[in-house]
């Protein structure tokens, strides 16, 4: 049988997720850490909701991450033909 997860640990924004060996949860950083406690603050990040949010939800984790791929990968090839219709060209 699979431990359960631990309970939330207190940090500086408030609650976080924990797995049951302690490790931060998804979306969760360690802000600051100690010999005693290690403080962690939750982190939503716009990827991470839009995959959660528009795609996980109604796809499951699955297929959403792959149409969280396809999609991220159309917008920036959507960029790139715009810059390539302006003769924009970046050099690195």
């Amino acid at each position: 049988m699979l431990p359960s997860a631990a309970p939330p640990v207190e940090g500086l924004a408030g609650e976080v997720q924990v797995t049951a060996n302690g490790v931060p949860a998804a979306g969760a950083r360690v802000v600051a850490h100690d010999a005693n406690q290690t403080w962690m603050e939750q982190v939503t990040t716009a990827s991470v909701w839009i995959h959660a949010t528009l795609l996980a939800s109604w796809l499951g984790p699955l297929y959403g991450s792959l149409g969280f791929a396809l999609t991220h990968v159309a917008l920036w090839t959507g960029v790139a033909i715009l810059l390539d219709r302006r003769r924009i060209y970046l050099k690195v």
